[in-house]
């Protein structure tokens, strides 16, 4: 994991958001009218949606570096392959810790943008 400790729970909190946008759901028949379908739409609006999903692929792109290539896309929405990868880097960015301990890699993070330059 690439994300600082310290911005865990914003990430965590980004990743909330679109999971909520994205949620699927079946939309209400107008009045009067009966549709038999299986269409599904998401919560959110598109824009918020495009807007979040923008923030989150970042997000992503630290937490699960390969996360492009290795979550399947779907054809049933055209945020499945996004909402699964969100899931994925939230249980990496909620137990990273605890897994770093538990399977012995524990050792500090250094980030080198942070040391003095003669380092």
């Amino acid at each position: 994991m690439a994300i600082p400790i310290a911005h865990v729970e914003w990430a965590r909190t980004e990743l909330a958001r679109f999971l909520e946008l994205t949620t699927l759901y079946h939309p209400p028949d107008p009045p009067g009218v009966t549709f038999i379908t299986s269409r599904m739409s998401n919560r959110g609006d598109q824009k918020d949606i495009a807007a979040s999903a923008q923030v989150v692929e970042q997000i992503l792109d630290q937490a699960l570096p390969r996360w492009r290539t290795e979550v399947p896309d779907s054809r049933v929405n055209r945020c499945c392959r996004h909402r699964e990868a969100a899931q994925r880097a939230d249980a990496v960015l909620e137990r990273d810790t605890e897994i770093r301990a538990r399977l012995g890699d524990d050792a500090p993070e250094l980030n080198a943008a942070a040391m003095h330059p003669w380092a």
